[in-house]
């Protein structure tokens, strides 16, 4: 499956045209199943996932289709679901672009208040000691992100280039977050 998703993913990738074919394809009676492929196989549909987001960013005037408002309606659960899919122990290179659809989610968000705006919406969606845990791993992650690309310039510097977003906006989502969490988790919201 994750090879299907793959292909996809390269396919759409910064092609609003494909994804309207891709749309007009699946129909209204298969949009749905695919929809919940994407929930069911996280790490198998990462890469379709962040070519979604990447195109959904770079091209914001492409013509409205189920897939896209799918990822985006659904953007804190696909985090979520990517954020304890894996541990960072379990990182390596097969899978490291696990991670990097994470910090896409983020560096791709539309919404006024951006960071802290994810992680209120992340508090909402998940139970609170889930979600102890969940930011603790996000720290995880951007520790080992920073780490990781340190090491590997040939990597970031592609990263940058694949992903049409600038290195240094990269490490400083990850500064911010490192800075976000360092106080966080919070208690929940008091009605």
């Amino acid at each position: 499956m994750q090879i299907i998703f793959d292909l996809l993913g390269s396919i759409v990738k910064f092609n609003p045209t494909a994804l309207v074919l891709l749309d007009k394809m699946l129909g209204p009676g298969r949009v749905a199943s695919f929809e919940g492929l994407i929930l069911a196989h996280p790490l198998d549909a990462n890469v379709f996932v962040r070519s979604l987001l990447v195109t959904m960013h770079h091209c914001p005037l492409m013509p409205p289709c189920h897939v896209t408002s799918f990822v985006e309606e659904r953007r804190l659960r696909i985090l979520r679901d990517l954020l304890t899919a894996i541990t960072p122990s379990e990182v390596c290179t097969e899978n490291v672009c696990c991670v990097n659809t994470m910090f896409i989610t983020w560096l791709t968000y539309p919404q006024p208040g951006g960071l802290p705006a994810i992680l209120d919406g992340l508090r909402e969606y998940t139970q609170y000691p889930a979600y102890r845990s969940l930011i603790g791993t996000l720290r995880q992650f951007v520790v080992f992100w920073k780490l990781h690309y340190a090491r590997k310039c040939k990597d970031a510097h592609s990263l940058g280039f694949t992903s049409r977003i600038p290195i240094p906006e990269w490490h400083r989502l990850m500064d911010d977050l490192l800075h976000l969490t360092a106080a966080d988790p919070m208690p929940p919201r008091l009605a």
